[in-house]
Parts: structure tokens; C-alpha cells; sequence
């Protein structure tokens, strides 16, 4: 379990900073832009495969008794997965400086709606994937503290009492 938590950390901070750096293309240039996008999509696939066991255990108990928040985040996901799609879908149909609608044969439709469709689901990501860390900021904060400060999970003795949130915030 280790290797997963650790791999899934790395792999989910390679892609939150690729998101980062994708939103801004002005900061890139179009050509790094659209590489990246490519690359996000490709990293994004492995995620969901690595956690496809996931998936697949929640939708099919999706319509039965259920954590709450478990249906939260398949839902969060589901949107996230749609609005990824819609960017990379949309990014290629767009796409000038690679040229990747005509490398696959399509017409490049820019001034079809594409490039609305692009910056709609762009924005809604960007929304999605705050709530998504903000969801998941214990599980990032731990994982960060343990595989990369190494610092091991504190263990509480018989006795001593946890600190509480506000001395833990202070301290950050």
C-alpha cells in the first residue's frame, strides 16, 4: 500500500502542477502550452487507471447504502473526468501550433464554437480541481509530510492527548 500512496502522491503532483502551468498558456507560449495538454491527458489516463478499482467498486454500490462521501467524490471525479475531456477534445480541434486536428484527419473547426467550449470547461476545471484538493487536503498534506519530508506518522502514547486544529494551523 506504501508504493500506491506514494506513487499516487507524485503522480497527483505532477499533474496539479501541470494544470497550473497549462492554465496560463501566455507564460508558455502556445506550443509548450498544447504539448502539456497533451501530456496532462496522458498522466490523467493513468490516474484513472490507477485508481480504476475505485471506480468500479463505487458505481456499483453508487445506488445503494453508501459513504456519503464516497458518492461525493465519485461525482467530483465523474465532472472532473467530463471537463478534462471537454478541454483536451476541444484543445485539439483548436490547436495551431501543432496542428493536431489536421494530423488526424479533421477539419480544424476554431471558429465552430470550439474555442468557447475550450475556455468554458477550462474555468469549470480550474473549479473542480480546487474543490477535488480541498477535498483530498489531509490525505496531500500526510502523504507530502511522509514521502517526501519523510516524516513518519506520529504516534500517539497512552496518556497524551492529540493537539488541537488551531495549535496545528499555528504551526503551519
Amino acid at each position: 500500500m506504501t508504493g500506491k500512496a506514494k506513487t499516487n502522491l507524485y503522480l497527483d503532483l505532477v499533474l496539479f502542477m501541470a494544470f497550473l502551468i497549462a492554465t496560463e498558456p501566455a507564460a508558455t507560449g502556445m506550443a509548450i502550452h498544447e504539448w502539456l495538454g497533451l501530456a496532462l491527458g496522458a498522466t490523467l489516463f493513468t490516474h484513472l487507471l490507477l485508481h480504476w478499482k475505485w471506480v468500479i467498486a463505487v458505481l456499483k454500490r453508487f445506488f445503494q447504502p453508501l459513504v456519503w462521501q464516497a458518492r461525493f467524490n465519485f461525482i467530483l471525479n465523474t465532472a472532473l473526468l467530463t471537463t478534462f475531456a471537454l478541454v483536451i477534445i476541444s484543445g485539439v480541434m483548436i490547436s495551431k501550433e501543432l496542428g493536431l486536428a489536421q494530423l488526424l484527419g479533421l477539419e480544424s473547426l476554431a471558429g465552430a464554437g470550439w474555442r468557447g467550449i475550450h475556455d468554458a470547461a477550462s474555468n469549470v476545471s480550474l473549479a473542480l480541481v480546487g474543490v477535488h484538493v480541498a477535498v483530498h487536503w489531509r490525505w496531500l498534506v500526510d502523504a507530502f509530510k511522509r514521502y517526501v519530508l519523510r516524516q513518519g506518522p506520529k504516534k500517539i502514547t497512552a496518556g497524551q492527548r492529540p493537539q488541537p486544529l488551531s495549535k496545528k494551523l499555528s504551526e503551519i
